[in-house]
């Protein structure tokens, strides 16, 4: 009986260590997910504004105008 007492008692233990791991890393993710989501907006927000700027620049007609170059 003692036997059977002991391995349940190891193998809470061990479950409890892994419990603590996983709560640590889903807490790391949650950051990651967290700090990616405002990478996103910011890349978000970059791509509306260069798609509003080359909005704005072809009803001013300035893509009509030739390179420099020629």
């Amino acid at each position: 009986m003692d036997d059977i007492l002991t391995k349940l008692q190891e193998s809470l233990c061990h479950q409890a260590e892994d419990i603590a791991r996983l709560s640590d890393e889903v807490f790391a993710q949650q950051k990651e997910i967290k700090r990616l989501r405002v990478e996103l907006s910011v890349l978000k927000n970059d791509v509306l504004a260069s798609k509003t700027s080359a909005d704005t620049e072809e009803r001013s007609g300035e893509t009509d105008q030739r390179p420099p170059h020629y």
